[in-house]
């Protein structure tokens, strides 16, 4: 028997959605699709990313860019008051794009199986059988051509990738990925993550960020969706808190 994942929440049926924020840097105000406005999808990405990166990037190393994300968790085990987000049992390894993407005809196989679709990736998890984790970035020589920031995105949803155990249904696992990573950027980086992108089809990611954005909506944080999604504390809220919200 498949799971049910938020059992009495009720999910919208995927549409596409436009995404308006305010206070971009400070509180982030997400506004119902139904209450935005169509905007052109190059001057979303530009209006996001202007102020911020202003059209420039600024080259970054590995080192750089590995200290900066446990100096993230550091502040999320601050702010949720405990220290269990380590990169203890992670192995960190930058590999070109071509690299990652480099699937074995039983990987590309097991891929299609699960999402549908052979996917571009970013980033991957690996889930060893000794209870460590492979988590490979898929942006060596890109460090002057794409910003810190996505990196440290990509890392943060992989790391959410390790949090509790695999999920049965693909989409709900990205959307644990996903909510780490928007928490993390949330709290460490003081902006949102991905789920700002226009959803445009019913793809396993954009299914996951169009849930995201409803449980945000109706007042579900983050931590509460990872520890429901991770069946245990994470922070102040345990597996079954997103139902005060409901």
């Amino acid at each position: 028997m498949r799971e049910i994942y938020f059992p009495g929440f009720n999910f919208k049926t995927f549409e596409p959605v436009k995404l308006l924020v305010e206070n971009f840097a400070d509180s982030p105000k997400i506004i119902d699709s139904d209450k935005a406005e169509t905007v052109d999808l190059d001057d979303l990405v530009r209006k996001l990313f202007s102020d911020s990166e202003k059209m420039t990037q600024i080259p970054w190393t590995q080192n750089q860019v590995k200290k900066e994300f446990m100096e993230g968790l550091r502040s999320l085990n601050t702010e949720i008051g405990h220290s269990g987000l380590t990169i203890r049992d992670k192995v960190i390894r930058f590999v070109t794009p071509e690299v990652i993407n480099r699937l074995s005809d039983l990987e590309g196989q097991a891929m299609q199986n699960r999402y549908h679709e052979i996917i571009e990736l970013a980033g991957s998890c690996r889930r060893n059988l000794d209870g460590t984790f492979l988590l490979k970035i898929g942006f060596a020589t890109q460090e002057e051509t794409t910003s810190k920031d996505t990196i440290l995105g990509v890392m943060a949803h992989e790391y959410g990738h390790a949090l509790g155990e695999i999920l049965d249904s693909a989409v709900f696992e990205e959307l644990k990925a996903y909510a780490f990573e928007n928490f993390f950027l949330r709290c460490f980086k003081k902006r949102l993550g991905n789920h700002l992108t226009p959803m445009l089809d019913e793809g396993v990611h954009d299914t996951a960020l169009f849930y995201l954005e409803q449980l945000l909506i109706r007042g579900i944080s983050e931590e509460a969706i990872i520890a429901h999604l991770t069946r245990r504390p994470f922070g102040i809220f345990q597996p079954e808190d997103y139902s005060r919200f409901l």
